[in-house]
This record gives structure tokens, C-alpha cells and sequence, in this order.
């Protein structure tokens, strides 16, 4: 061979043992500041299932209840819409309550809220529209998952 061409050897790649790696520890995987893993959801009303409120289908249903109620006048089609997404709030804002509240260490406190006043003003008052009557008893029959 010439001068000008000489053979190079690739260097070998050393194996590390299985003994000898250092333990890291593992990185937390859930964005921050999302709480303990919960994620916003809304009821999709035309299929009835849940989505993640970030997702693209979230955003529009937000935006779109957000337009009818703000709009005076709706038809049938656009208030059973605006009904069934804010009857899901209420219902998961009133297990919410209940839930936090059985966790407290002070049951008899005195500062103690009524679960339902404080989902249906948060929900309904605070938008100007109201409440079906005994709304709060029909949430367990209508979702699986407040029982």
C-alpha cells in the first residue's frame, strides 16, 4: 500500500458491567403544577364521553358553550347543549366539594359550606341562568362515576 492510504481501525466500544452503574434518580414525568396528576376535563355532549379540556376537541366545545352562553336567545338544540356541559360541571363540582370536605380533620366545624350553594353559584349564578330544580339528586343516577 501507498503512503497516502493507510488503514484505520475503529476503536472497540467497551461494554459496561451491569454492577458498576450509579442509580439515578427518576425524573418526574407530570408537568408542574398540575396538581396530583388530575386532568381538566369536559363532557363532549354529542357523544357523551369526557375529553381533556387542552385538547383541540376541549378548547372548541369551552369556546363554543362560552359563545351560546353569552348569546340572549338560543334555540332547543343550543340550550340542551349549554344544559348537559354545565349539569356535568355541577355534578363534579358537588363530588369535589364533598369529597375535600370528608377529608377534613374537624367535621362539626361551624365554617362548614353546603356543597350545593357553593357549585351551583360557582356554575349556574355566576353565568345569570338557572338551576334545574333538585338538580343535585339526579347526578348519581345520570353519571357512573359520582357514585
Amino acid at each position: 500500500m501507498s503512503k497516502a492510504v493507510k488503514k484505520t481501525r475503529k476503536p472497540k466500544l467497551k461494554l459496561k458491567s451491569r454492577t458498576n452503574k450509579k442509580k439515578t434518580p427518576k425524573k418526574d414525568t407530570k408537568p408542574k403544577g398540575t396538581g396530583l396528576g388530575y386532568v381538566k376535563k369536559i363532557l363532549n355532549p354529542n357523544t357523551g364521553r369526557y375529553v381533556k379540556l387542552e385538547s383541540k376537541l376541549g378548547k372548541s366545545i369551552s369556546a363554543r358553550l362560552d359563545k351560546l352562553v353569552k348569546k340572549t336567545t338560543r334555540t332547543s338544540k343550543e340550550q340542551k347543549y349549554v344544559d348537559d356541559i354545565l349539569y356535568s360541571k355541577f355534578c363534579k363540582c358537588t363530588k369535589s366539594v364533598i369529597i375535600s370536605q370528608s377529608k377534613k380533620k374537624c367535621p362539626p366545624c361551624a365554617d362548614k359550606r353546603l356543597p350545593y350553594a357553593v357549585c351551583t353559584n360557582n356554575v349556574y349564578i355566576r353565568r345569570g341562568m338557572k338551576i334545574k330544580s333538585n338538580g343535585s339528586r339526579g347526578c348519581r343516577k345520570t353519571f357512573s362515576w359520582y357514585k
